[in-house]
């Protein structure tokens, strides 16, 4: 028999980003360099909610599978022939 259970508390859950999508050049004297700026975004905020949820298991059937018990983890039954 065997019985295991997982959840999680509701939580609102707040974020925010800053973005930059540009083209750029390197050069092994002056770094990088930018060569044009396509969109800026600075302190984007947003939100979302993670949901609270239980989830149970219950099994009443034996997990043992064939050969274990027998040697190392029995893998001593798998390769012998």
């Amino acid at each position: 028999m065997s019985l295991g259970a997982y959840g999680n508390w509701k939580q609102d859950i707040r974020t925010n980003a800053n973005t930059v999508a540009q083209t750029f050049t390197y050069n092994t004297e002056t770094g990088y360099l930018p060569v044009d700026t396509a969109t800026f975004t600075k302190d984007e905020r947003g939100s979302f909610i993670y949901p609270s949820s239980i989830t149970g298991v219950y099994n009443s059937k034996s997990r043992r599978r064939p050969g274990q018990g027998s040697g190392v983890a029995g893998w001593s039954r798998l390769y012998q022939q």
